[in-house]
């Protein structure tokens, strides 16, 4: 069950002591955990994390850490004889950390809600939630597996009990796959796109580069924890032998004693979730605040490499520029090139530049378009830096003007021509006008100018499915569904080509005649039929499923077929409701190897949909590959991935 930020009641103290942490009491008797009211435990403290990217970098912090149990669900960690060693202000550091009290409800072992001081900074917040996090128990005998809500997230946890003596002691080893957790990071910027926030959910669930898992070994005595010992492990999946970052904490019970100090210091009452959150506090920064944050940076970083420290100085950089007016970092921007950092010109305007791609405003894309204009950037370096803008930003009409001409020179590589059109869609996504945004009309026109001159298949790929990203707008779509049509009927034109201009034509169901007179012509390659067919169900066109039952050629028939059938047997109520009561499919769809069929995996409320697309005859194309990943919750997202196959074994994505 998950945390509730918000509870009505409290329970009362009874001693007359200020609240600082107002949560919900349970009427249960706790018989895990069960900590003394008016108590402290003082546990000592030893944190380490590591990064091993190339050289080890390590970072240590030592304390005592007193746990003040104020009442039967509320306590306050307080952190003395704080050290921190491995970055050049530790002290500095050890004092903000040891400086404010951290407020977290407390019951039978579980984290009910944490309440920090309101002018605590986030890191320390971090520290202090991962410490808190290590004293959550929520074993449970009767279950295999229990739902944690920490500062890891909200994941399935296993529990498993090593041992129990006689003497009231137990041990026991938690273990979390943290690629599993729900809401893993907390994202204060909040991107508009709700949808994109879910793909990276179910990749970082179901398909995800690195291996993360954290594993504790607990020992509680008379129910209370008495240590802890956790290790959290991140690895690439392609290098499981070497850790690319490593966490550790250990908590050892020291000294338990009657009484909570007079003053615990100030806390928020109103609980919150305690996940870990990151610092974005930009109070309208000003040119003269980003020059100092460079200046700063400049004084942390050397030509090779970059040390620890400068990672938060960089985050800073990133914030600051995500919130300066286009002007004043039009003029950072050329004091960057030279005057603001002399002694590492050159380092210091790549770590700009690396912050304006992951700031993503207006100004820091007008600084990239320029910088790629005037050649400052490589290839493969303008592409990374525009797919990660693309990715955050949400620029204006005047942004977009600036990448027509850049859209239309022909030195602007594929990848980015299919960004740009990334940024086009989640400008007009902001303002809420696609249909009628005369800004995305004048950058499909540019693409289709560009289209018009292209030769290189890849390219007329890429502008096509750039094209896609587009067709939410459908005014003056004409010039558009001629150009599409023209590659759909023309039998030069390569069978994924033909489909993606099936997917670039306008997504709206006043098109419902031609996707089906597509999806219904046996001239047109498998892949095209199937496209059309998806236009259909994509706007509402399963009313016309009967109709399609009749659909001439055995792949293609077996196709719709699949997708029914799929659908009908469907855990996800929105997906099995999607088709009618009284359809019934004519006969049963094949689904063994060599034939053309959809295949959904669901998990949970997403399903992973692809289509294995044989052609009629097996010539040239062997088959080719289609996924969709469709959320089926309050809506349905979806991601289309295409890959082809053919005879002597050549990829294409």
């Amino acid at each position: 069950m998950r945390v509730i930020a918000l509870l009505l009641t409290a329970c009362l103290l009874g001693l007359g002591q200020a609240q600082h942490c107002t949560v919900a009491c349970p009427k249960s008797i706790p018989q895990l955990i069960n900590p003394k009211a008016q108590s402290t435990y003082v546990y000592s403290l030893d944190a380490k994390t590591v990064l091993t990217p190339r050289d080890s970098q390590k970072v240590t912090i030592k304390a005592d850490a007193e746990v003040a149990i104020v009442s039967s669900c509320e306590a306050v960690l307080r952190l003395q004889n704080v050290a921190i060693d491995g970055v050049p202000n530790g002290a500095e550091l050890a004092a903000e950390l040891a400086a404010k009290s951290f407020a977290f409800g407390y019951f039978n072992g579980r984290i009910l809600g944490v309440c920090p001081a309101n002018d605590d900074q986030d890191w320390s917040l971090n520290v202090k939630k991962a410490i808190v996090s290590a004293l959550q128990v929520q074993f449970d005998e009767n279950k295999d597996k229990v739902e944690e809500t920490d500062f890891s997230g909200t994941c399935p946890t296993e529990y498993r009990k090593i041992r129990s003596d006689d003497d009231n002691t137990v041990v026991m080893e938690k273990r979390k796959d943290l690629n599993l957790c729900d809401d893993r990071r907390v994202d204060l910027r909040q991107t508009p796109d709700q949808a994109l926030g879910q793909l990276k959910e179910i990749i970082r669930h179901y398909m995800h580069p690195m291996d993360s898992d954290l594993m504790c070994r607990m020992t509680l005595k008379d129910k209370v924890v008495s240590e802890v010992d956790c290790e959290e492990r991140h690895v690439l999946v392609h290098r499981s032998h070497k850790p690319i970052h490593l966490s550790y904490v250990k908590m050892m019970l020291k000294q338990s004693k009657d009484g909570v100090a007079a003053d615990l210091g100030q806390t928020d009452s109103e609980p919150k979730r305690p996940y870990l959150s990151f610092d974005h506090k930009h109070k309208n920064p000003t040119e003269t605040d980003v020059v100092q944050v460079l200046k700063k940076l400049c004084t942390e970083i050397t030509e090779p490499q970059a040390s620890i420290e400068t990672s938060f100085t960089f985050h800073k950089l990133v914030d600051k520029l995500r919130y300066l007016s286009a002007e004043e970092t039009a003029t950072v921007d050329e004091s960057v090139k030279t005057a603001i950092c002399p002694a590492h010109a050159k380092r210091i305007r790549e770590l700009f530049l690396d912050a304006s791609a992951f700031a993503a405003s207006d100004g820091s894309i007008r600084t990239l378009v320029k910088a790629h204009e005037n050649q400052e950037l490589s290839v493969t370096r303008s592409t990374a830096l525009f797919t990660v803008a693309a990715i955050k930003a949400a620029p204006n009409k005047e942004t977009v003007n600036v990448l027509l001409p850049v859209i239309a020179s022909e030195k602007t590589i594929r990848p980015m021509l299919l960004g740009f059109s990334v940024l086009v869609r989640r400008y007009c996504e902001k303002s809420a006008d696609c249909a009628s945004n005369s800004g995305v009309k004048d950058a499909r026109d540019a693409y289709l100018a560009r289209l018009a001159v292209a030769k290189d298949p890849s390219e007329r790929m890429t502008i096509v499915r750039a094209l896609e990203n587009l067709n939410v707008n459908t005014e003056d779509v004409d010039n558009m569904i001629n150009a599409m049509d023209e590659i759909i009927k023309s039998t030069d034109a390569e069978p994924s080509l033909r489909a993606a201009a099936v997917n670039a034509l306008p997504s709206d169901a006043s098109h419902m005649d031609r996707y089906k007179s597509l999806v219904m012509d046996e001239s047109m390659p498998n892949e095209a039929r199937i496209a059309a067919f998806h236009k259909m169900m994509q706007n509402g066109g399963m009313t016309h499923i009967k109709d399609l039952f009749a659909v001439k050629g055995d792949c293609m028939k077996n196709y719709v077929l699949t997708y029914v059938d799929n659908m009908q047997k469907s855990n996800n109520d929105l997906r099995r409701r999607t088709v009618a009561a009284d359809v019934e499919l004519p006969e049963k769809p094949k689904r063994e190897m060599g034939i053309t069929r959809n295949i959904a995996r669901e998990y949970g409320p997403y399903t992973f949909e692809y289509d294995v697309i044989y052609p009629e005859t097996h010539e040239n194309v062997t088959r080719s590959i289609n996924g969709r990943l469709i959320r089926a919750k309050n809506g349905k997202y979806a991601l289309q991935i295409i890959m082809m196959i053919n005879n002597d074994n050549d990829y294409s994505l």
